[in-house]
């Protein structure tokens, strides 16, 4: 977390930026905790967006499709898509902007086939690296003030929980000094896609403006 943490400090750095506000989606929920935790001086408020304290006990199970197909190689960057929008953790749902997530991550081979672009190796070793750290002792830490977005539906086939189960998310809302907690319809990823993205969106931008009610 720190080799991350270090990244981000050194692009503020470079935009002369002094004090942000600074969010995540997951692993980035998470690393924008780690950040307000060592570097408050830089970090006005903090957004983590469906990450907490303790995920679901099976959330490697839950993530394991999603984290399979870093390593398939496709006939197609056709067929690519087409499994994509069959995912159980897409749970049916599709519009341009998640295809475009979607294509934006393809590699089309010389030989046509395709694959993802992200490196399963990499993503092993961040959650290697999220295991080390001390969740608790990080989110005590931060004084800053706080909104936690939290996705409460199934990820993956029907009757699937939840890769942040709500009581879960509501433990780290109240573990932080100063914290909004909000529920997101739509599971660990449709949620920041279509309807659930206004929303998103219109919880983030009150928090950054002030105008937040508890």
């Amino acid at each position: 977390m720190s080799d991350h943490a270090e990244d981000v400090i050194a692009l503020l750095d470079c935009l002369e930026l002094d004090e942000v506000v600074m969010g995540g989606h997951s692993f980035g929920g998470l690393l924008a905790i780690f950040m307000a935790a060592n570097y408050p001086e830089r970090i006005s408020r903090v957004i983590v967006i469906d990450a907490a304290i303790e995920m679901h006990p099976q959330v490697r199970e839950l993530i394991k499709p999603s984290l399979d197909r870093l390593r398939q190689v496709l006939p197609s960057v056709n067929e690519y898509m087409s499994q994509m929008q069959r995912a159980p953790h897409v749970a049916g749902f599709w519009d341009g902007a998640i295809e475009g997530y979607f294509r934006a991550e393809i590699q089309e081979n010389a030989d046509g086939t395709a694959q993802s672009l992200t490196s399963a190796e990499a993503i092993a070793l961040a959650l290697e690296g999220v295991q080390n750290e001390h969740w608790a002792e990080l989110v005590a830490r931060v004084k800053q003030p706080v909104l936690l977005l939290n996705a409460v539906g199934e990820y993956g086939p029907p009757g699937s929980p939840p890769v942040v189960p709500a009581e879960h998310a509501n433990a780290t809302a109240r573990a932080f000094a100063d914290c909004k907690y909000v529920k997101i319809p739509g599971n660990h990823l449709t949620m920041v896609f279509g309807e659930s993205a206004v929303l998103v969106q219109r919880e983030i931008a009150a928090f950054v403006s002030g105008n937040a009610k508890r």
